[in-house]
């Protein structure tokens, strides 16, 4: 247990310090893609975009992309060949539909494969709005990264988008799912830190890129433990929050286990002075378009 009783404080803090950049030195040099544009800023600039992802729902067409990933595979490209060392910085965002499962049983392939490409398509539209990218669609659950130059700048994005998010959802999507008998629900989670970024395959066949590191994989369990239409956080992507943010925010203690493996009836009885994992908390998002 001696490793639980870590200064997780002290790595926060060391995580914002070298997260200030997304990426290591090169950044500084410009070898690596400036911060991509952002059509959503602030709150006051949701709702066109939000709206406008939604007509293709009205319209029973999922809204247009490029090919799966190809822009991502580009980015993370560019990112891989740019970084002396191989890794960056950034925010991870994750989502995920409830109760698809069960659906499965109920619900013919053809129905539930429609309402995901309309779901996955446009979280994706949300993203690049946001200023982000889609890493990976894994069935009925999206993850997204932000690459910025600014960790800051990476985790406020992935903020904005899990507000977009929720407004979509709430005022579009489940209404839309439950215009055809499909009950389903939403939960997201938020992660920062340092990732990362590797070469699949070989020369001769096509090479991919990828990412890997803990701030996914905790974003990914963070989604798992909201309850539907929460957001759950880390606590560095809590202290790198704006203001706006943080005064929306609580701290989450209703889990059984934390995304360290940590059990919670552990942690209530842990009695060393250093607090042996970082602490999560829960956002409350806003039911309408309102200014923060």
């Amino acid at each position: 247990m001696a490793a639980l009783a870590i200064n997780n404080k002290s790595l926060i803090n060391s995580s914002i310090e070298k997260g200030s950049m997304a990426l290591d030195s090169d950044v500084k040099n410009g070898n690596v893609i400036t911060d991509p544009k952002a059509k959503v800023k602030s709150i006051k600039d949701m709702p066109h975009v939000v709206q406008g992802v939604a007509k293709h729902l009205v319209a029973n067409e999922p809204s247009p992309l490029s090919p799966p990933n190809e822009a991502e595979q580009d980015v993370l490209g560019k990112l891989y060949l740019s970084s002396g060392k191989k890794k960056m910085y950034s925010a991870f965002f994750s989502i995920d539909l409830r109760g698809f499962t069960p659906l499965s049983h109920e619900k013919s392939p053809e129905e539930l494969s429609f309402l995901i490409s309309h779901f996955s398509t446009s979280i994706a539209r949300l993203t690049e709005a946001c200023g982000g990218n889609v890493l990976k669609y894994v069935g009925d659950a999206v993850l997204a990264f932000f690459p910025t130059v600014k960790l800051s700048t990476s985790v406020e994005r992935a903020y904005l988008l899990a507000i977009s998010t929720a407004l979509f959802m709430n005022k579009h999507f489940l209404p839309y799912a439950k215009d055809r008998d499909i009950k389903t629900a939403y939960g997201m989670g938020i992660d920062a830190g340092e990732v990362g970024i590797v070469k699949l395959g070989s020369p001769s066949l096509k090479l991919s890129y990828d990412l890997i590191g803990k701030p996914i994989n905790v974003a990914v369990k963070l989604q798992a433990m909201a309850k539907s239409g929460e957001l759950i956080v880390s606590e560095l992507a809590y202290n790198l929050a704006p203001s706006w943010i943080q005064e929306r925010a609580v701290e989450f203690k209703d889990y059984d286990k934390h995304p360290s493996g940590v059990k919670r009836s552990f942690l209530e009885g842990f009695l060393f002075w250093r607090r042996p994992v970082e602490k999560l908390y829960k956002v409350k998002l806003p039911d309408e378009y309102v200014t923060l």
